[in-house]
């Protein structure tokens, strides 16, 4: 298993070649865009003038021709935007990523998919789960699976137009767990607990909810971050050991986001809360730059550092 240093070595000596050309391409994609932003606005401008000259335009064209215009900026820097991002993935994530392992498989414009992210029970069913930088194979022996997922709900909005609202935004992990679970048990982030006073909280814990039974850990620390429901209090137990849960809280303080774990069949599943794409490469940020880089290494780690952290790789427990 890499450590970040390792990762960061990698990233900085053997890659320094492709990110000096990678580089070079964001400055000269940068002057290209801003050239064509020139050529553009110089051609509205002048549209603009012969249209006003010519015809009269009420306040409604005005508009109309400022949306168009925006949208056609929009465009141009979309499109550099992208062939800049997809340029990075090729030559710098990917290889990254094989760094840590060569049989793990990399797949730019793919997402975990949507029954994956159901069968977790974390979160309400999305109509759309979209997402990118999927990753999948083995790390250690230990079958591994993560992408960047956007879950979304559908709704009809004014005039029966159909809309799209992001729920969750965050980086999901899977790998497979050395034990077939009978139950599921779920660990959430405590965000809502802690509104309740400790003798509700009391009286909660011995309410089955849709997720299960809402349990109480011996563990102060842990009790205070997360939540625990399942639906085999016995196994829930058995799986959260006062080593698993601390090692729960260190890998929760290490990815500085909520965390979301579920223990379903034979997998783990981590899912956090970042809200954002992890490995995004924008026009107006250096690769060089040692802050943006580490967040790429950073991000990866992360995932891979789930089999190490919560020690997935040795076989602490049997399969039944």
């Amino acid at each position: 298993m890499k450590t970040i240093k390792e990762l960061e070595k990698f990233y900085f000596e053997n890659l320094k070649l492709t990110l000096d050309k990678i580089e070079e391409d964001r400055t000269k994609s940068i002057v290209r865009m801003f050239k064509n932003f020139f050529i553009c606005t110089l051609l509205f401008v002048i549209l603009a003038v012969i249209l006003m000259m010519n015809v009269r335009i009420e306040v409604n064209g005005i508009c109309i021709f400022g949306a168009a215009y925006f949208i056609f900026m929009q465009g141009i820097y979309s499109s550099a935007k992208s062939k800049y991002n997809d340029n990075f993935k090729d030559s710098i994530i990917k290889p990254l990523i094989h760094s840590i392992d060569e049989s793990l498989v990399y797949y730019k414009n793919k997402c975990i998919s949507i029954d994956n992210f159901i069968k977790t029970d974390l979160f309400k069913k999305p109509d759309v789960l979209s997402g990118d930088d999927y990753v999948c194979g083995e790390i250690d022996g230990v079958k591994i699976e993560f992408s960047d997922v956007n879950a979304l709900t559908k709704s009809e909005g004014k005039d029966k137009k159909v809309e799209y609202k992001s729920f969750f935004r965050g980086f999901f992990i899977k790998a497979s767990f050395n034990k077939n679970f009978q139950g599921k048990t779920l660990v959430l982030p405590d965000s809502t607990q802690s509104i309740f006073s400790s003798l509700l909280s009391n009286w909660l814990e011995f309410k089955d909810t849709k997720k299960g039974r809402l349990l109480t850990m011996d563990n102060d620390e842990f009790e205070r971050e997360f939540v625990v429901y399942s639906t085999d209090q016995i196994e829930a137990r058995y799986i959260l050991t006062p080593t698993l849960m601390e090692r729960l809280l260190d890998f929760k303080k290490k990815s500085g986001y909520p965390l979301y774990i579920s223990f379903v069949d034979d997998s783990i599943h981590a899912v956090i809360g970042n809200n954002k794409n992890s490995f995004e490469a924008t026009l107006f940020q250096s690769v060089l730059d040692y802050g943006v880089a580490f967040e790429y290494i950073q991000n990866l780690h992360l995932a891979s550092a789930i089999i190490s952290d919560l020690k997935l790789n040795e076989k602490l427990w049997g399969k039944k």
